[in-house]
């Protein structure tokens, strides 16, 4: 992402918002805080970061989030991910490196056009076993 990519935001920085209660770009040493460091360089920068504008929903979250019964389960907090690469024109792929729930969703955000694509797919596997057999 960093070398080539292009990086799709809301524009009320909600997503740069939820990076930041989980990152600490200025003092972490992890890949999470590389990358909102890099985000926030770049937040100006038109040919690395775009910006969509999300319109809220009282029952979705977001009018952009699937209306699908199916998904009225989802994570309110993840909604804005899903809301974004759905309203982008050419529906960026969502990027998940951490959050195994991501992969129980994923065919039901498929048939909607929302893609997401695991960085490291063996291991939130290997973590999700172990957490749907507690």
């Amino acid at each position: 992402m960093k070398t080539s990519g292009i990086v799709v935001l809301d524009d009320a920085y909600e997503i740069v918002g939820e990076y930041g209660r989980k990152t600490a770009p200025n003092t972490g040493n992890r890949v999470g805080d590389a990358f909102l460091k890099w985000l926030l360089q770049n937040i100006g920068n038109s040919s690395r970061v775009e910006r969509v504008r999300l319109e809220l929903h009282l029952e979705r979250g977001y009018a952009e989030f699937p209306d699908d019964s199916g998904l009225l389960d989802f994570d309110p907090a993840d909604r804005k991910f899903v809301a974004v690469a759905a309203k982008h024109s050419k529906r960026p792929p969502i990027l998940q490196a951490a959050d195994s729930k991501w992969m129980v969703w994923s065919k039901k955000l498929a048939e909607h056009d929302v893609t997401i694509e695991f960085l490291c797919p063996s291991d939130l596997g290997s973590f999700l076993k172990r957490k749907q057999a507690r």
